[in-house]
C-alpha cells in the first residue's frame, strides 16, 4: 500500500463531499480551511493519520468548518473512501456506523 501525504490547496473549498479534498498520484490536496482546522491537533502529513483523527472525532472540526456534526461524519467517511479508493491503507481507520433508532414499541407492532 502506498504512503498518502496531505498537502494544502488554497484553491479548494471546504465540502460535505470528502471536505472538498483530491486526489493527484500519492498526494491528499485539503482545502486551507480544513487543513486550520486540523493544525491544532499536530497530526502530521499522513492521510490516513488524518482520516483516522477525522472518523474519531468528527465534532472538533464541525464548528471550525461551520458543518454540522452530521455533515462532519458524512464528509469524513467519504474521506476516507476517497483515500481507500486512491490505494492507501485504511485497516487502522475506525469507520463510523450510522446509529439506529431503538426504542420501545407497541406489542402489535412487533413479530
Amino acid at each position: 500500500m502506498r504512503k498518502f501525504l496531505v498537502k494544502v490547496d488554497p484553491n479548494l473549498k471546504v465540502k460535505t463531499k470528502a471536505f472538498g479534498a483530491r486526489v493527484d498520484h500519492d498526494n491528499v490536496f485539503i482545502p486551507s480551511k480544513l487543513a486550520q482546522a486540523l493544525e491544532r491537533f499536530s497530526l502530521g502529513d499522513d492521510a490516513t493519520t488524518i482520516a483516522g483523527f477525522i472518523a474519531a472525532f468528527p465534532s472538533s472540526l464541525a464548528g471550525d468548518l461551520g458543518l454540522s456534526i452530521d455533515k462532519a461524519i458524512a464528509a469524513g467517511n467519504s474521506f476516507i473512501k476517497l483515500i481507500e479508493e486512491s490505494g492507501a491503507d485504511i485497516s487502522s481507520v475506525r469507520h463510523r456506523v450510522e446509529r439506529r433508532p431503538y426504542g420501545a414499541r407497541h406489542p402489535r407492532q412487533m413479530n
